[in-house]
């Protein structure tokens, strides 16, 4: 009873605090959920650590024993703009968003049936952010309305039942439903048919959909040196944003994605995890489309990540990572994502843990996502040409705390 007690009294704290969650990320999708997962650089594919780590693969539920984790944390990104070209605002010079904090957070739960079968849940942010100026980035003089186009908010969180089977004590396969939520609001600009500008239909007013996906996952321990995970996903499949039709030609999906890692236990208390992702932006046509078409042109992106995990005793667990991934937005698209800069690229983190007692840890994660910055050299489509000399760069860094209960 205490511990579905101590469930719900989380639940209720990450879901009052939902609406205003976002994440650090490898373009859209957070980079890593958890301080034991973001401590390590986001890996989770074949290091199993928390059962928040099944937002990665449903398979580590099968590696876990009975556990609760939540988190909580805070989110900072800096993001600045200097638009350029004939569509830029003249007036608008070097500006820095207003909005740059954000609550970050996590749940999960482990539940051991038998030694075959786990079933458990994640609830996470996976993404998004907010971008707003003092003025629009475009000029006036090419807009019904001159005060549009100077932020974006869209946000992504995602509820996963999961269950995971292990015919043996050494592999696990997993499955996760993922039940998707999406909130939006924008002034931002679209064509108004007659070679100008116009504010999306949208008129900055709170939007929502519902989505659904599935990921699948597997986790072997090949002897007691080697273990190989690997995870797939659908990607989320949301209903349309029905006041930003303009704006998004398609429903704001989260993109299909795949990884596999290869944890090597070096000692008995050193742990290697070297994990690779790919993201498919380019399936999601919001996102992947061209500008020209509704889109922002977003290319996939490969993701590598590297962890370490040192125990000390008992006691104490020390944690540091790199998760590096290349923008997904081409140079010639700089100025078509001026209000969405998800440029970051190298994430450098460390992490720590102390067990209180055999049924309590505390841990702390932080990283850092230095100053990435990229111009529009206009050769790209309308908006490239026509904003040529664009420059957007982003730095953001991070903190989160969670608590553990084995039960």
């Amino acid at each position: 009873m205490r511990h579905l007690t101590f469930l719900a009294t989380a639940s209720v704290i990450l879901a009052a605090d939902f609406a205003t969650l976002a994440s650090a990320n490898n373009g859209l999708l957070s980079f890593g959920n958890g301080p034991e997962s973001v401590g390590a650089g986001g890996a989770a594919i074949s290091l199993p650590q928390s059962a928040v780590n099944a937002s990665a693969n449903p398979a580590v539920l099968g590696h876990l024993n009975d556990e609760v984790d939540l988190s909580l944390g805070i989110f900072s990104p800096t993001r600045t703009l200097n638009p350029q070209g004939n569509l830029a605002n003249p007036a608008f010079g070097d500006q820095t968003s207003r909005v740059d904090d954000y609550l970050d957070a996590a749940l999960g739960f482990n539940k051991r049936l038998s030694p075959n079968w786990a079933v458990g849940f994640t609830l996470t942010p996976e993404g998004g952010g907010q971008t707003k100026y003092g003025a629009s980035y475009t000029n006036p003089a090419f807009s019904e309305e001159p005060n549009s186009n100077s932020g974006i908010l869209i946000r992504y969180g995602i509820l996963a039942p999961a269950a995971a089977y292990s015919p043996t004590p050494s592999q696990s396969y997993g499955i996760s439903l993922l039940l998707g939520y999406v909130d939006a609001r924008s002034n931002h600009a679209v064509p108004n048919g007659f070679g100008g500008l116009m504010e999306t239909a949208g008129n900055n007013q709170d939007d929502s959909a519902l989505g659904i996906g599935v990921r699948i996952g597997a986790l072997w321990d090949l002897g007691e040196r080697l273990t190989i995970g690997a995870t797939a996903s659908s990607g989320v499949f949301y209903q349309r944003l029905d006041k930003y039709r303009d704006l998004f030609r398609g429903p704001v999906d989260l993109p299909p994605e795949a990884g596999i890692g290869v944890t090597w236990h070096a000692t008995r208390t050193t742990d290697i995890a070297v994990e690779g992702k790919f993201i498919a932006y380019n399936a999601v046509n919001a996102f992947g489309g061209a500008p020209s078409n509704g889109g922002f042109g977003w290319q996939n992106e490969p993701v590598v990540i590297i962890g370490l995990v040192q125990r000390l005793g008992d006691a104490w667990t020390l944690r540091a990572g790199w998760n590096y991934g290349p923008t997904p937005i081409p140079d010639y698209n700089t100025f078509a994502n001026a209000l969405y800069p998800a440029i970051s690229e190298n994430h450098f983190t460390a992490g720590v843990s102390y067990a209180l007692s055999q049924s309590w840890v505390i841990s702390a994660a932080g990283y850092y996502s230095p100053k990435n910055s990229q111009t529009d050299p206009g050769t790209g489509d309308f908006y490239s040409q026509n904003g040529k000399g664009t420059t957007i760069s982003l730095e953001q860094w991070g903190v989160q705390v969670g608590l553990k209960w084995k039960y």
